[in-house]
């Protein structure tokens, strides 16, 4: 009886072992897919792109403001499905320019930036990256979304959804909640097309065909919560004092907002009230929605442009 139970102490024990080591071998793995803290932390996004409705592609530029939080040689920030063409690391209190190597470990998302010399702790550096993408079809990071009408294909808008973790698929950011940044986007693309963003449109500048459209800075804010759309969807408005209210839609469908313009300035103008906290705080200017053939999720609540 002893010796019994001896054996299912051991058997016990071996049971036991077996679940704790599976457990820390997958907190190990849930780590490799999480930044590095204590770094470098970004404080601005100036970001840009020209999109190529042919091809379905889109060449994107990044300017990352960032402040190094420690004197170190690497710099490791999230990136998915993108083709980097030339990166720049600038000292933005010498002007000076580092030499640059990168390594990206795909499996976890991770861009991983060597810079000689080091950088310096307190210094502020500017991160420049060029890089071309697609305009995939799989409602993630910054795709393409059909236009229908009578069950046919009409064209395709250029929209994103970047939450949970899709920000990376559109541009190399720290792309976890806890980083805030600024960001100035500007578009361009076929005049025929129209854009918006989180935020009022700047100015427009018109050259051989395209339309560059600039958009005013946003509040900080996570990635996540960064929208942009290009297409040729219509809108309706509605002003109430210096803030817009608009909902866009396919030209088809456009006399079909009427009730989604009318109740979101009522809830909006609740909510306020509700929560003692005025939207117009954050988003001073405007609030879009915007309705995608092509949407993973419900809806969206990037601030200033609504997606579902």
């Amino acid at each position: 009886m002893t010796r019994i139970f001896v054996i299912f102490l051991l058997v016990l024990g071996i049971c036991r072992a077996s679940f704790l080591l599976e457990h820390i071998d997958e907190e190990d793995d849930y780590l490799k897919y999480r930044l590095p803290t204590g770094v470098m932390t970004p404080t601005a996004y100036k970001l840009h792109y020209k999109l190529n409705f042919v091809r379905f592609t889109f060449h994107g530029e990044v300017d990352i403001t960032l402040i190094a939080l420690t004197t170190n040689d690497t710099v490791t920030l999230n990136l998915k499905d993108l083709t980097i063409f030339d990166i720049k690391f600038v000292d933005l209190n010498t002007t000076k320019t580092f030499r640059t190597e990168y390594l990206l470990d795909e499996e976890h998302e991770i861009l991983v930036i060597t810079v000689k010399p080091q950088f310096e702790k307190d210094h502020h550096y500017s991160l420049q990256i060029k890089y071309i993408g697609v305009l995939n079809d799989d409602s993630k990071g910054f795709y393409r979304s059909r236009v229908t009408h009578m069950g046919q294909v009409i064209g395709y808008a250029a929209t994103t959804h970047f939450e949970p973790t899709y920000a990376r698929l559109a541009f190399p950011c720290w792309d976890e909640p806890i980083y805030k940044a600024k960001f100035n986007i500007s578009l361009t693309y076929n005049k025929a097309f129209r854009a918006i963003s989180n935020t009022e449109v700047l100015k427009k500048e018109e050259n051989y065909g395209m339309m560059t459209t600039f958009f005013k800075e946003t509040p900080l804010m996570s990635t996540y919560l960064v929208a942009f759309v290009v297409s040729e969807h219509q809108f309706k408005e509605d002003k109430v004092g210096n803030f817009t209210y608009r909902v866009w839609t396919k030209k088809s469908a456009i006399d079909w907002v009427d009730y989604a313009l009318t109740i979101s300035r009522k809830l909006l103008e609740q909510l306020n009230l509700y929560t003692n906290i005025s939207y117009q705080t954050y988003m001073p200017d405007k609030i879009d929605q915007i309705s995608q053939k092509d949407f993973s999720a419900g809806a969206m609540e990037n601030w200033g442009l609504l997606i579902y």
